[in-house]
């Protein structure tokens, strides 16, 4: 019984450590991905700029500007289903991202509108 009484406390005191901050080089690392990624779209390479957006979300998961450009690129590539899962993906970091909002409107509607058609 005090071995579960230990488990379970330990599974709690784990629950309420606040997620670990990403450190500085992460950052700096992420935000150079995202920079090479506009570059790439820049200069019309999406499969390098998808590729450089991807690595910057995997080290900033919570990074909602790099998904909501990656969205943005996906809609204008037609990848509906890819844009959205990007778009809901930054409002779950970032709630109140008008950006991030407008961009689901427009998802939205234009898949009721492709239904509809």
């Amino acid at each position: 019984m005090a071995v579960l009484i230990e488990v379970v406390l330990s599974a709690l005191v784990l629950q309420a450590v606040p997620a670990t901050r990403p450190s500085a080089e992460d950052v700096g690392r992420a935000y150079y991905l995202f920079l090479q990624a506009r570059i790439a779209e820049d200069e019309n390479d999406l499969s390098t700029a998808i590729d450089s957006y991807r690595q910057a979300i995997a080290i900033l998961p919570n990074a909602a500007a790099a998904r909501l450009d990656l969205a943005d690129l996906y809609v204008r590539q037609n990848q509906v289903e890819e844009a959205e899962r990007e778009v809901r993906a930054a409002l779950a970091s970032d709630p109140a991202n008008r950006v991030a909002h407008r961009l689901l409107g427009g998802i939205l509607g234009a898949k009721i509108e492709s239904t509809s058609a």
